[in-house]
């Protein structure tokens, strides 16, 4: 992969996930940020059979030591310098668990009428 610009760096797929990627966080929209990177999971709709469309997901934790640049709001930065205490409680602030650190995918279906969803959940 190239960099834009006049400059050029050789990146790996784990830096390329850890520094260029999608987040891990809780959000709306975008891509989702598969746990299971090997094993990419978006459904069929039950009712059409098309793809689903990645709608939310739910994260365990906001960000990790290696994404915080990227994905740690901007009034919270000043907690990655506090106590590991101060820092979990950052990195915990949705305050739920899913399975071992884990994520919950949403997605929809907009080819079908009544816009039916489906979720399924990925862990470490």
């Amino acid at each position: 992969m190239k960099a834009e610009g006049n400059w050029s760096v050789a990146v790996g797929a784990d830096a390329y996930q850890s520094y260029l990627s999608s987040s891990e966080c809780t959000k709306i929209g975008g891509y989702p940020d598969w746990i299971q990177r090997h094993r990419p999971s978006i459904p069929n709709c039950e009712e059409c059979g098309k793809p689903m469309e990645f709608f939310q997901s739910f994260g365990s934790g906001e960000f990790d030591g290696v994404t915080w640049g990227r994905w740690c709001p901007i009034e919270e930065r000043d907690a990655l310098n506090a106590s590991p205490k101060m820092r979990l409680s950052t990195w915990e602030s949705p305050g739920w668990m899913f399975g071992d650190s884990g994520q919950v995918y949403v997605f929809i279906c907009r080819h079908c009428k009544d816009w039916p969803i489906r979720s399924m959940m990925q862990c470490c």
